[in-house]
């Protein structure tokens, strides 16, 4: 009844809202209340086991509510890990730790996948990007995305279009349209020929005016790799 209440209220003054769900239950509730996004959509038992729910997958795809699935935070949590056991010895904890990481994410990637074949509209996001998934390496998001099933052109609206509809700002960015603020991506390669070209930044236009960015050398220290084996 509380989260109704907000989203009720919240609805009132045309706001939308969302929330971070980590549990099957949560997102039960919250589909109920009507909330616009779910973050993580998480299928999880109250018991901690994992279990998709092809109830609850059908009811998000059938309200058209937002997935913003934040596949790389489980990502970036694996690349921790192993970079933490790069150089030295590996102890029992660490690879039980790694083993149920990776566990996790490909659990996650599995249910997205499902997500999508019920439907649902998935997003790119990023969590805010806290804890090991620094700002600027959203791309690895639409990577995962990608991985998980959604076609290419997707993965691009994902992040472009579609994102800029599930919050509610698709009037005036989003798409190259006239009459829209000019906030413009400029790429060095076609990322249609290969995700990874979304890193190969050439400009940035806001508001039709272009961004200084600083140097490649500091562009390109914002950018987490995987560690080497």
């Amino acid at each position: 009844d509380e989260l109704k209440a907000i989203t009720s209220e919240a609805h009132k003054f045309n706001k939308l809202t969302a929330s971070h769900c980590l549990s099957s239950e949560g997102i039960r509730i919250s589909v109920e209340a009507d909330v616009d996004m779910i973050i993580h959509s998480v299928f999880k038992e109250p018991s901690g086991e994992n279990k998709f729910d092809s109830h609850l997958a059908e009811l998000l795809a059938s309200r058209g509510v937002y997935i913003n699935p934040t596949l790389h935070v489980f990502r970036a949590k694996i690349w921790a890990i192993q970079q933490n056991m790069v150089g030295k010895p590996k102890n029992k904890e660490e690879i039980l730790e790694l083993d149920l990481a990776k566990k996790e994410f490909e659990i996650r990637v599995k249910d997205v996948n499902k997500l999508i074949e019920f439907g649902a509209k998935v997003i790119t996001g990023s969590d805010s990007s806290w804890g090991d998934y620094k700002l600027g390496n959203t791309v690895y998001e639409v990577e995962c995305l990608e991985s998980a099933g959604l076609s290419r052109a997707k993965s691009l609206k994902s992040v472009t279009s579609e994102s800029a509809i599930s919050i509610g700002v698709d009037k005036s960015v989003g798409t190259l349209e006239k009459g829209k603020e000019a906030d413009i991506l400029v790429l060095a390669k076609d990322p249609f020929t290969d995700i990874d070209n979304l890193w190969n930044v050439q400009d940035v236009f806001l508001g039709g005016c272009i961004v200084e960015r600083g140097s490649s050398d500091s562009l390109n220290s914002i950018r987490q790799h995987p560690p080497e084996n």
